[in-house]
């Protein structure tokens, strides 16, 4: 809907921005503020991939499942970390994620302004 209205570029970013911007939500969980800002920054990084993936499928399922997955992934290896395992997993994927998706924060920075789909 906000690449509908802004656009494809402004609404990608903007959508990129609101996930970021959801994950500040975690200072009411206890979450310091400094670290709640970090998270909002690599999500919002995170968050163009799940773009990214959206605009390809046109559809929102393709960025749940991924997200439930980076997640779990995340999850798994702190904890596999945290009972003395090997921590590479543990800084595999975030160091992959973000990669991913400083590539594809550029994708979208250079898309035409054009809505995504015919009016």
């Amino acid at each position: 809907a906000l690449c509908r209205w802004w656009g494809l570029r402004r609404g990608a970013l903007a959508a990129m921005a609101l996930f970021g911007a959801f994950h500040l939500l975690n200072v009411f969980g206890g979450v310091p503020l400094w670290k709640a800002l970090i998270q909002t920054c690599l999500a919002g990084i995170a968050g163009a991939i799940f773009v990214v993936a959206a605009l390809a499928t046109r559809s929102l399922l393709v960025p749940m499942v991924i997200h439930g997955l980076y997640d779990f992934a995340v999850i798994d290896a702190a904890r596999l970390a945290a009972a003395g395992a090997d921590s590479t997993p543990a800084l595999f994927v975030p160091l992959v994620s973000i990669s991913l998706g400083i590539w594809c924060t550029l994708r979208i920075w250079r898309m035409a302004e054009a809505p995504p789909y015919g009016d």
